[in-house]
């Protein structure tokens, strides 16, 4: 070690002992310790509140279909409705597009008399709670 150097560190050690050390008092900072396995913490506790109960409104569902879709007059179809309501029976009520009167068969049969095109419409209501659904069912009837 050179003269120089020697000066250097004695300055250097002087000033440390008479000005002190900044850090050479703190304690270091070590992380958080680490659970054992086996040993963790436990989480806090979950409030699950269930949602409210939601009650879906009364409804009706209907499908229709028919036994034939074209044919030549007079024409016998057979009709039928698959169906129901949530809140009550239901009321079946078939219109058959040609003008006769309307029936409240689930499943009725129907002669056309007159040829041309034609929709049967099938509604099932419950009118107790104001609901219904409705569908149909097209025809086609031709000149003999």
């Amino acid at each position: 070690m050179s003269v120089r150097q020697v000066i250097a560190l004695g300055l250097l050690t002087a000033s440390m002992l008479a000005g002190g050390c900044n850090g050479c008092e703190r304690q270091p900072e070590f992380p958080a310790p680490v659970a054992k396995e086996g040993h963790l913490p436990r989480a806090p506790e979950l409030v699950v509140t269930p949602p409210p109960s939601v009650i879906p409104p009364p409804a009706c569902a209907v499908v229709a279909s028919s036994s034939v879709e074209e044919g030549a007059v007079p024409l016998t179809v057979q009709f039928s409705a698959e169906g129901m309501c949530t809140d009550a029976t239901g009321t079946f009520t078939w219109t058959f597009g040609d003008e006769s009167a309307p029936t409240h068969e689930q499943n009725p049969t129907h002669i056309y008399t007159k040829a041309g095109s034609y929709t049967a419409h099938v509604t099932l209501a419950d009118d107790e709670h104001g609901t219904r659904d409705t569908d149909e069912a097209p025809v086609n009837v031709t000149a003999p």
